[in-house]
């Protein structure tokens, strides 16, 4: 039988401690990728399964929320970030924690009071109401919460709950060990077979945002390999004393899925995104938002680091085909532009070339 963490106020402590910093890295940057590639995607309703102490909340105010002087107009309307939250957790004492830190922010005298609120209506429980039922949001979160669950039939019962309560998009993240991929990529299977089971239907279906740049098989399954990322944060000063450690920097594995309602969004012909391989322009710098966000599904994702050398750089990346493939950058190829984006490519970026 698994192991089944109960979160008690010991654990909710250490919790906060050690975890609350990196988790929040993690999804900060997940949030910022998904900003940049969908900007016309504002979360506007959130919900956070295993929410914790509300680490989520905090990642989407950072990626979407509004500054202090914009949140203070009596527009509400016109505010931007998420607007209406819930969060659920079935430990009590992780609920008190996410509680407290989000009244304390509220606190007028509080040294965060100065700060825009993260979000104006958020709420906190342990299980989803009945009279939630119905209710769907723009954006659902669950941050290394499934291998938590005790059994593959609760996984799967919990990921169609999160699904239906998904209006737009949802985000799955677990720890980057060879466990946590094998859950990821179940889940990625599950919505993979759910889209083509409503393909040509009425039902919109869906399709994979990232890290996924194909929806075809994963080229890592049967390999020594796994699918997973390193998002590194910079320790607080508590951190480091609670650790024990000089070293103010950690690195933080994780493996993640963000699926979209819809088709799948294709490029234009006219497209440069067709042509990546030999313009020497970086294509961002050249698109208009539609144009971007179409292109970018077909940029292949760095799956694992790079290889910086003097004058040359090897890349690793997973392809729309559905191949892992390994390029090499020198500075003298004839495309000083793309020489330079590429020098500051890291593992888990996209790819435009």
């Amino acid at each position: 039988q698994p192991h089944i963490l109960a979160y008690g106020d010991r654990e909710t402590n250490a919790y906060l401690a050690v975890r609350f910093v990196p988790t929040f890295g993690v999804l900060a940057n997940l949030f910022t990728e998904l900003r940049t590639r969908l900007p016309q995607f504002e979360p506007r309703t959130m919900l956070d399964f295993g929410t914790g102490p509300g680490t989520a909340f905090w990642a989407a105010h950072h990626a979407w929320g509004a500054s202090p002087a914009s949140a203070s107009q009596s527009k509400p309307s016109t505010s931007k970030g998420v607007q209406e939250g819930l969060g659920i957790d079935i430990s009590e004492s992780m609920l008190q924690a996410a509680e407290g830190i989000y009244a304390d922010h509220s606190n007028p005298e509080s040294e965060m009071a100065h700060e825009a609120s993260p979000i104006p209506r958020l709420e906190f429980q342990r299980y989803l109401t009945y009279g939630e039922q119905g209710r769907t949001y723009d954006m659902v979160v669950s941050a290394f919460t499934l291998s938590e669950l005790p059994s593959d039939v609760i996984r799967q019962n919990t990921l169609e709950t999160l699904w239906a309560k998904t209006n737009d998009i949802l985000v799955l993240v677990d720890r980057g060990t060879t466990a946590g991929f094998k859950m990821m990529h179940e889940a990625r299977e599950h919505f993979i077979k759910l889209a083509q089971k409503e393909a040509g239907s009425s039902v919109a279906g869906c399709h994979i945002v990232a890290p996924c740049p194909h929806e075809r098989a994963c080229p890592l399954i049967g390999t020594t390999s796994w699918c997973h990322f390193s998002q590194q944060i910079q320790r607080p000063r508590f951190m480091m004393n609670v650790k024990k450690g000089k070293d103010n920097t950690e690195d933080v594995q994780y493996t993640y899925l963000i699926l979209r309602r819809g088709p799948r969004p294709s490029a234009t012909p006219s497209s440069p995104s067709s042509t990546a391989s030999t313009s020497t322009v970086p294509q961002r710098l050249t698109l208009p938002d539609t144009e971007f966000e179409s292109s970018a599904y077909e940029w292949s994702r760095m799956v694992f680091p790079p290889l910086k050398r003097g004058g040359h750089i090897i890349t690793d990346s997973c392809t729309e085909q559905g191949q892992i493939i390994r390029r090499t950058f020198t500075k003298n190829d004839g495309r000083g532009d793309v020489w330079k984006d590429v020098r500051k490519i890291m593992w888990g970026d996209l790819l435009p070339y």
